[in-house]
């Protein structure tokens, strides 16, 4: 499992999500967009979280891998 590919392909997913929210609400869909972006909010710290958490653990995680192989 490459961690980094993961995280780089939730981070675009994320962005896609993004620009669904911003045409939502181009196109009249107001409380459709502002919810979407709520939870994309609310993903954007869990990805930070996420993301902070490899990172101190990056020994760990690269040790159980080499491991696994």
């Amino acid at each position: 499992m490459n961690i980094q590919t993961t995280m780089d392909n939730l981070f675009i997913t994320k962005v896609r999500f993004d620009k669904l929210a911003i045409a939502l609400a181009e196109r009249g869909h107001q409380m459709a967009a502002a919810e979407l972006q709520r939870e994309l909010d609310k993903i954007s710290e869990q990805l930070m979280q996420l993301e902070h958490v490899l990172k101190a653990y990056q020994v760990d995680i690269a040790a159980t891998q080499m491991g696994a192989k």
